[in-house]
């Protein structure tokens, strides 16, 4: 879920930095992004219904940032 989240996001500074972040190059990057947030945030809800907040204890650092993100675009 993290690696999914942050390879577009990072594109999406540069883009926006060069042309805009109201930019037609931006727009394609979030309908890229829109589908891959919709599905980290399904299987985000499904953890949390089966395990509970995946926090660094249960799940290690990197993922409870994952899930930490894929909350925030909520």
């Amino acid at each position: 879920m993290y690696d999914t989240d942050q390879s577009q996001r990072s594109e999406m500074g540069a883009v926006g930095k060069k042309y805009g972040y109201s930019s037609p190059e931006m727009t394609e990057l979030w309908k890229k992004q829109q589908p891959i947030d919709e599905a980290n945030i399904k299987r985000l809800i499904e953890i949390i219904e089966t395990h509970g907040w995946p926090g660094h204890r249960l799940v290690g650092d990197k993922a409870s940032t994952a899930a930490f993100l894929s909350a925030a675009t909520c």
